[in-house]
């Protein structure tokens, strides 16, 4: 059995990989931003989360020392994944889709 490290290892080698095939690149890219719009139709909170957590992540790294880009990168997704977790039980009956949506 493979560790969460090996699994993404695995997964960033193997996108990195597409760049030699930039059709499949782009057809990944586009199967992956569809999946991204239904989770969010699912989730519309996330939305708003990734956006601003992003634009957070932009700012600070340029500003922290190499040796601690990682955890920081690392403290903001845990803090978007928290955060999501907290609004989605606090405003649960609000994010769900009403019955008329199809």
């Amino acid at each position: 059995m493979k560790n969460i490290l090996q699994l993404v290892q695995e997964h960033i080698a193997k996108q990195a990989a597409l760049v030699a095939d930039p059709t499949k690149l782009n057809l990944n890219a586009h199967e992956a931003l569809l999946r991204m719009q239904r989770r969010y139709e699912q989730d519309p909170a996330l939305v708003m989360l990734t956006e601003h957590y992003a634009k957070a992540l932009m700012q600070v790294l340029p500003m922290i020392p190499p040796e601690m880009k990682t955890s920081t990168a690392q403290s903001i997704i845990v803090l978007v994944i928290q955060d999501w977790e907290d609004i989605h039980r606090d405003f649960e009956e609000q994010l769900r889709p009403s019955a008329d949506v199809a």
